[in-house]
């Protein structure tokens, strides 16, 4: 019992003193790849693969600063959505499981609409949202099969 009370103490003071605490976690696996990929695209309402022309800090009502942030993208390719040029994303501070966008960087982006209109998209790190190279963007490619195509006599 002695034994019991020293351990619990012991992993009390390690839980109190850490320094990092961080806001979220996300379940990843990397088994059934293409299973999650499909999944994500299904849940999604828009996927594509966009560079970041603009990133906007958000404000509230009496003007000040928000965690939240708004990523402007010039789409090259869309998988699910309509078919625009140009879409804005929202998302939070890295910090609150929110997406660290890059001005210029390109991304393969899973967004979901959060008031069942295509204006108000949003992403989080748990997404399978991500820079558009690398081994798994290689993965989702793969899985999510054919693009849309836009027309260019429209002008989308």
């Amino acid at each position: 019992m002695i034994r019991f009370g020293i351990f619990l103490c012991i992993i009390c003071t390690i839980s109190f003193a850490a320094t990092e605490v961080h806001a979220c976690s996300c379940a990843v696996s990397l088994k059934h790849q293409k299973q999650q990929v499909k999944k994500a695209k299904l849940d999604a309402s828009t996927v594509f693969i966009g560079r970041v022309v603009e990133i906007v800090k958000t404000k509230d009502p009496d003007g000040n600063s928000t965690s939240a942030m708004k990523a402007v993208f010039e789409l090259s390719r869309v998988w699910k959505g309509e078919l625009k040029r140009t879409i804005s994303v929202y998302t939070v501070n890295g910090d609150l499981c929110g997406f660290n966008f890059e001005k210029g960087s390109e991304y393969l982006v899973y967004a979901y609409d959060s008031s069942g209109s295509v204006d108000t998209l949003f992403t989080t790190i748990c997404s399978r949202t991500k820079i558009a190279h690398g081994k798994y963007f290689l993965t989702d490619l793969k899985y999510l099969e054919k693009p849309l195509s836009f027309d260019a006599k429209k002008g989308n």
